[in-house]
């Protein structure tokens, strides 16, 4: 490993951030996973693809029992709970964030909740005055979320 703290380090502990820490730490790498956000998770699982995923499972049940006569089936009438649907999405999405949580912090990898900078190629100094050296730095610091053109949306929550 040389004179390195680490032989990988991940900057971002989100879906992509885990894997390359998961891959490199079963290769028997010394790896440190640097994650400055303030919830553990990553954009996938707190904003992104987990939260919409259960909002389309929503609409496409309350689709399937809408149409679910084509079956012989009869349902009562179907209604649709905004704030029911939405409480349901953030319990989806604590589980899989607490599932995470775990997985980052099972010690495979070492986390480290700071934001790091680059000082040279195998430096990274970190907001809490401290600095990591890696062999290898990957980052996987995400993207945002696109903020759509439409007010109406802002309103329901």
């Amino acid at each position: 490993m040389g004179n390195y703290d680490f032989d990988s380090a991940v900057i971002g502990g989100g879906s992509a951030g885990y894997a390359t820490a998961r891959t490199t730490a079963a290769a028997g790498k010394r790896t440190v996973i640097i994650e400055a956000g303030g919830e553990l998770g990553g954009l996938c699982i707190l904003r992104g693809c987990m939260p919409t995923k259960a909002l389309l499972h929503a609409a496409d049940v309350r689709h399937q029992a809408r149409r679910s006569s084509i079956w012989g089936l009869k349902p009562d009438e179907v209604s649709f709970d905004f704030a029911e649907v939405m409480r349901r999405k953030a319990a989806m999405v604590e589980e899989f964030a607490s599932y995470r949580r775990g997985q980052l912090q099972d010690g495979r990898f070492e986390l480290i909740r700071a934001l790091a900078r680059f000082r040279d190629p195998h430096t990274l100094e970190l907001d809490n005055g401290k600095a990591v050296t890696a062999e290898h730095i990957m980052i996987s610091t995400g993207s945002r979320v696109a903020e759509l053109p439409q007010p109406s949306l802002a309103k329901l929550g």
